[in-house]
């Protein structure tokens, strides 16, 4: 595991060497008295070469075990990989999620300010118009009285003349509207 990542050929002897490159040709399991050399081949296309040194010769049984081991071996380096891959996406998710939270907050934010806003120029349309409500009110209660007045003091004259009475019709209507 020291040497992961670093060129062994100056480091490693020789004969090591050798055997790593021919695993690596070869593509299978080496068993020899004293040193195997087994070729694992993940799922996700990795080759990993690992060398034992045994004190004795391996027997067929011992040899099943350690095939055992290298697909188990072979399971577990893909785990790895799709577990830091899970780890990644997880991350990336938890920012973009993060990152949308904060935009809808920002969001509802602006919104509530919009519509705190808006509530206040409704009150602010409802004065002005109860204001203006009010002061046409007064007037027009004045012209309306006035036109009562003025239809009986014609009346009260006489002959009230038609075109007279389309005319505080006409009031009348124009100040009810």
């Amino acid at each position: 595991s020291r040497l992961i990542g670093t060129d062994v050929s100056q480091i490693i002897d020789y004969d090591l060497k050798h055997l790593v490159e021919e695993a690596f040709a070869r593509r299978h399991h080496e068993f020899s008295p004293q040193r195997s050399v087994l070729y694992i081949n993940t799922l996700s296309g990795r080759e990993v070469v690992v060398v034992l040194e045994a004190a004795r010769h391996l027997s067929s049984t011992d040899r099943a075990l350690v095939e055992i081991f290298c697909s188990r071996l072979s399971i577990a380096f893909d785990n790895v990989i799709l577990y830091e891959q899970l780890q990644r996406a997880n991350t990336r998710l938890e920012e973009r999620v993060a990152a949308r939270t904060q935009d809808l907050t920002t969001a509802n934010r602006r919104l509530a300010a919009q519509w705190a806003r808006l509530r206040q120029a409704n009150t602010f349309k409802s004065e002005i118009l109860g204001t203006v409500a009010h002061d046409l009110k007064n007037p027009l209660g004045v012209i309306l009285g006035r036109t009562e007045i003025l239809k009986e003091m014609i009346a009260g004259a006489g002959a009230l003349d038609q075109n007279v009475q389309a005319q505080i019709a006409n009031i009348r209507d124009a100040a009810n509207r």
